[in-house]
């Protein structure tokens, strides 16, 4: 059949032929090429979610020693809550330490009274309005003393008022009113 067909015919066969060939075979080059880069895309993904495991991994042991160092530091901070099942119980613990501070420092606790507890997160705030009598050595003393004592105490409020008499005036009296407060674990 060939033969029958003239020179330009047969040329023009071939070239039909080679585009028929050509163009499924350009489709084919074109998938595998398009599914080399979407592997390529992925196997990059995955290069780059395993150099951040294994960073990750590495870190790992870091994060585990500063969290064993965060929670020696927050269990030596809980030993310095006030010791107490209740807040009743701690307000009664808070005033004992109070009293001792006044026997410490020479002032006066004329009249104490408790302030309604307040929730901070898995603590709770405790706190006395405590009114003095004394001076301004004895107070600066007692200040001292609750900030620096063992337990963690907080001066939370304070006023000051000097001694209306002329006798209280002539010892140089202060009369201060302080709120101190002091925590609790609740848990």
């Amino acid at each position: 059949m060939l033969k029958r067909l003239s020179k330009r015919d047969r040329r023009a066969l071939i070239i039909l032929a080679f585009f028929v060939a050509t163009i499924p075979l350009a489709f084919l080059v074109k998938f595998i090429l398009d599914q080399r880069s979407a592997v390529q895309g992925d196997l990059r993904g995955k290069v780059q979610l395993l150099q951040r495991s294994i960073r990750t991994i590495g870190e790992q042991e870091r994060f585990h020693q500063e969290l064993e160092q965060i929670e020696e530091r927050l269990s030596l901070l809980e030993g310095r809550l006030l010791d107490a099942p209740s807040s009743n119980v701690a307000q009664t613990r808070l005033l004992g330490i109070l009293k001792d501070l006044e026997s410490e420092t020479g002032v006066t606790i004329t009249r104490t009274s408790p302030i309604p507890d307040q929730k901070a997160g898995p603590y709770t705030k405790v706190m006395l309005m405590v009114n003095l009598d004394c001076e301004i050595t004895e107070l600066a003393d007692f200040l001292n003393a609750i900030v620096t004592h063992p337990k963690f105490l907080v001066v939370e409020d304070f006023n000051l008022n000097i001694g209306r008499s002329r006798r209280a005036r002539q010892r140089r009296n202060l009369r201060p009113r302080i709120k101190v407060a002091g925590y609790i674990s609740l848990s």
